[in-house]
């Protein structure tokens, strides 16, 4: 059976792309385009052009060019950098791609498919999983290129965060964006998460679940328990003495009260 010019150009696309992808993914897995320098990340090697991180951060450029023996020797082990992160730094700061971070999965493919094969799990939960892992590395691409000092990077990654803070879209997302802006010291993304998180604030039970496993500073937990006392003086003043959701109210106050007294004391040790 012969393929249409149709078919035939879809096909050719296809392939066009899958070469693409795969050059990609191999680029500095060996000397090309007179590479000068081999860095080490995970075992694994990535070559690389002095000239071309010098440009864009200051660290590699006295890494390279200075009296540290990384110059002498152009092969630099890089300890406790996670391998598939740093290989989408690099891939962002050489001008062969034009990289959105909201268009790109930020993790290993083999995450990407473990995660697809997985029979027992749900849409929902393949993409609360994907989301998990894109902001995990979101946040490791951040530290990496605060270290460098790539400042082209961090631009855009505090714009892609900017961009979801005003499509936040359940508490979830919020808490991802809430651990970040916490990461990247943004007190305007902790604002913006704190003010649609609260919508999901009604009693001590929903704080515990929504901070179970969130790495939240204490600062941060204070000013939620802050926005429940809120909510619940608010009820309270609007429900009549002595019925059920008066009770409720009135429970939930006293036992906020008793969490504020435990975190006031952690403070203060």
């Amino acid at each position: 059976m012969s393929l249409s010019n149709e078919n035939t150009q879809q096909f050719e696309n296809a392939l066009m792309k899958l070469i693409e992808k795969e050059d990609r993914k191999d680029r500095f897995a060996q000397p090309w385009k007179n590479s000068d320098v081999v860095l080490v990340v995970e075992d694994k090697e990535l070559h690389v052009h002095s000239i071309t991180l010098s440009m864009v951060s200051p660290v590699f450029e006295a890494m390279f060019n200075g009296n540290f023996k990384e110059a002498q020797t152009k092969r630099v082990v890089l300890e406790g950098k996670p391998y598939d992160t740093f290989l989408y730094m690099l891939r962002m700061v050489y001008p062969f791609e034009d990289i959105f971070l909201e268009d790109e999965i930020l993790y290993c493919e083999r995450c990407s498919d473990k995660i697809g094969q997985q029979k027992d799990y749900t849409k929902a939960q393949r993409f609360v999983t994907r989301m998990k892992v894109f902001f995990k590395s979101l946040q490791e691409l951040y530290s990496l290129t605060n270290e460098y000092l790539i400042d082209t990077i961090t631009k855009k990654i505090n714009e892609e965060l900017s961009r979801q803070s005003k499509q936040m879209y359940n508490s979830s997302h919020a808490l991802h964006l809430l651990e970040t802006a916490e990461l990247i010291e943004s007190e305007d993304l902790k604002t913006a998460c704190l003010d649609y998180i609260k919508q999901y604030l009604r009693t001590t039970s929903d704080m515990k679940s929504l901070l179970e496993g969130r790495n939240i500073s204490l600062k941060t937990q204070i000013k939620m328990k802050g926005q429940l006392f809120d909510y619940l003086v608010d009820r309270l003043a609007h429900s009549s003495n002595g019925n059920a959701n008066n009770r409720l109210y009135k429970n939930e106050l006293k036992q906020l009260g008793e969490e504020f007294l435990s975190l006031a004391l952690k403070e203060e040790n």
